[in-house]
């Protein structure tokens, strides 16, 4: 005769199919934001920076980290600006018409 293992604290229940397993955490980092800045860099693609004051700043990126940009731009200062005080960064398109 079988005997069944006892269920308890000890004996937590497993899941019979992969679905009902319980997924990990998303990572932290999907690497886009890098893909992204890195592809516009190499191109020195005319880049617009909207901070989280709503001031606009154009220019093109020379250079990235975790933490910052660098930003070049027609006439100096050129400058470092710190990722945290980034609203969003996009392509500038007047730059062409200029």
């Amino acid at each position: 005769m079988k005997t069944q293992k006892p269920r308890g604290p000890g004996y937590p229940h497993r899941p019979k199919f992969p679905s009902e397993r319980p997924r990990g955490a998303p990572p932290e980092s999907t690497g886009a934001e890098t893909n992204y800045l890195h592809k516009n860099m190499e191109a020195r693609t005319p880049m617009v920076v909207k901070l989280v004051d709503n001031e606009e700043i154009r220019g093109w990126i020379e250079y990235y980290d975790r933490d910052m940009i660098k930003l070049n731009r027609q006439k100096p200062p050129h400058l470092f600006i710190r990722k945290e005080n980034i609203k969003y960064i996009y392509k500038d398109e007047t730059e062409g018409r200029r």
